[in-house]
């Protein structure tokens, strides 16, 4: 949503204190942190109700949602994250 992609835009420039040790990625929160490990695995625990497309990252199959949904997405200007309108 709108409101959604506003308060992203606050945390961009915020200190993010959980690091990942394989790339150069960091995370406010250590759920976050995480999250993000099942992309340098082969994991894709996140599947498609509508398709058969797997995903690494919850944030991406919500994304991929709004495909089969028709909603358009908003993205940030910053980081690139995308947000449904």
């Amino acid at each position: 949503s709108r409101s959604g992609l506003n308060a992203h835009a606050t945390t961009d420039d915020v200190e993010r204190p959980f690091k990942c040790s394989i790339c150069p990625k960091a995370f406010y929160t250590k759920v976050h942190l995480n999250g993000h490990a099942n992309i340098h695995s082969n994991k894709a625990p996140f599947k498609s109700l509508v398709c058969s497309k797997a995903f690494k990252c919850g944030r991406l199959l919500m994304v991929h949602g709004k495909i089969h949904s028709g909603e358009k997405q908003d993205k940030c200007k910053i980081c690139g994250k995308q947000f449904a309108c």
